[in-house]
């Protein structure tokens, strides 16, 4: 696959399908979807609000951290930089099994403050409120 770059296709719904080095951009929904660099025709599926970035020059796109595959067999690990594909190191399954469980406890401990930081919003109206009853 030599010499073959991604080009950026805007649309505002991503295919279940994409082909080899397509990489579909929909800027409504911050996402992105792409065929993995490997060639295994696995649609990687990107999120583009808090987890890459995405900077497009000339309709090449550079994603912004690496992408690791780890929810396919191939678990393939790589940067896209100017449309290019640039293999980044490989990761064993017992690796991306640990950075996906650091992943939910970081999300788990969001929603915790979160949902925490809303209780407070809450009492805080309800106590305001408790002023005009």
């Amino acid at each position: 696959m030599s010499g073959q770059v991604y080009r950026i296709i805007e649309s505002e719904r991503l295919p279940s399908q994409v082909g080899a080095f397509e990489f579909y951009y929909s800027r409504r929904f911050e996402m992105a979807a792409m065929a993995c660099a490997c060639g295994c025709g696995h649609r990687v599926m990107l999120n583009l609000l808090d987890q890459h970035q995405l900077i497009v020059e000339e309709g090449l796109p550079t994603i912004t951290p690496s992408i690791l595959v780890s929810d396919a067999p191939c678990l393939s690990h790589f940067f896209v930089r100017c449309g290019e594909v640039e293999w980044a190191q490989q990761w064993s399954k017992k690796m991306v099994d640990n950075v996906m469980q650091s992943q939910v406890r970081r999300h788990v401990e969001q929603d915790r403050k979160q949902t925490a930081k809303r209780s407070s919003m809450r009492r805080f109206v309800d106590w305001i409120a408790s002023w005009f009853n």
